[in-house]
């Protein structure tokens, strides 16, 4: 991404907001690793992957909490629409087992 920002010329955050900045990575792209990946050892790979698709509506929601980010029309309807595909996974003719298609679990 570096090489995206410096060509794109984005504007760097404020000196005061590095260490925020540099916790929020480390906490995705180290602590939410880690611990996804202990959290895989009790469950299913389908399950994990079906738990990690609703993350944009927790940060929906836990940001509009926080009142960090207010929800809109748009938010919502493109968060629902992710969560519809979740929820038709979930239907029981989708779980079932079809000929020459596997096992969905």
């Amino acid at each position: 991404m570096l090489p995206a920002a410096l060509f794109l010329r984005a504007r760097w955050p404020h000196r005061q907001d590095w260490p925020a900045v540099a916790a929020l990575g480390f906490c995705f792209f180290g602590v939410f690793f880690v611990l996804y990946n202990i959290a895989m050892t009790y469950t299913t790979a389908a399950r994990g992957s079906l738990a990690l698709a609703t993350l944009p509506l927790h940060t929906m929601v836990v940001g509009a909490l926080l009142g960090i980010e207010p929800l809109s029309l748009r938010k919502s309807v493109g968060v629902g629409i992710a969560v519809l595909g979740v929820i038709a996974r979930w239907r029981p003719d989708c779980r079932a087992r079809r000929p020459g298609r596997g096992a969905v679990s």
